[in-house]
């Protein structure tokens, strides 16, 4: 577990730009939260989550952009979760609701794409 118990994006900025922790350990850490709520506490906030060897593979990425001083953004490699209302390129549209993560989504959808 990280050195903090309430990880706010500007705690990670912290962490990572002063090398306490890594964008790889940072996306474990968040991962092992999310996977504890959905399959412990059986809090239902996910509609799906990422793999976690995909996760960490960008975040290696991320920490290496950061080594060689070519960091994206002060965001690179901190990990974000998206609301399932907002259409992704890479994952359905289901705004919470099973009915629609039923459906395929529509390459002439008009909803805005992100990534």
């Amino acid at each position: 577990m990280l050195p903090v118990s309430r990880m706010t994006i500007k705690r990670a900025i912290t962490l990572i730009s002063n090398q306490l922790v890594t964008c790889e350990q940072l996306v474990e850490h968040c991962h092992f939260l999310a996977v504890a709520g959905e399959e412990i506490w059986n809090l239902n906030a996910f509609s799906q989550l990422m793999d976690i060897d995909e996760l960490k593979q960008q975040a290696r990425e991320s920490d290496r952009r950061r080594r060689h001083g070519e960091s994206l953004s002060s965001l690179d490699g901190i990990p974000i979760s998206i609301k399932s209302n907002l259409a992704l390129s890479t994952n359905s549209l289901t705004a919470g609701s099973s009915i629609l993560g039923e459906q395929e989504r529509r390459e002439s959808s008009r909803s805005p794409s992100v990534g």
